[in-house]
């Protein structure tokens, strides 16, 4: 018995049609919206740090600081 693939929701196999694919919602556009609805910033500022004694890297993220809720809307919140 040969079973029949299920479609992932994604969209990434090419077994749904084209007018499906083209409604489901990007991934980035998902991010954004889960992001505002927790008050994260959206477009966060990527540091990194040198430990001059060992000479490891360390990243970490930082809020924008906007003030327009155009931009970054949990950032404008924040900053009134």
């Amino acid at each position: 018995m040969t079973e029949t693939p299920t479609p992932s929701p994604d969209g990434s196999d090419h077994t749904l049609p084209r007018l499906v694919r083209d409604t489901l919602p990007l991934a980035l556009d998902v991010a954004v919206e889960v992001a505002k609805l927790n008050g994260v910033c959206i477009r966060p500022l990527e540091l990194r740090r040198l430990d001059t004694h060992t000479g490891t890297v360390e990243s970490f993220n930082i809020p924008c600081g906007t003030t327009q809720e155009a931009k970054c809307p949990p950032c404008a919140q924040r900053n009134k």
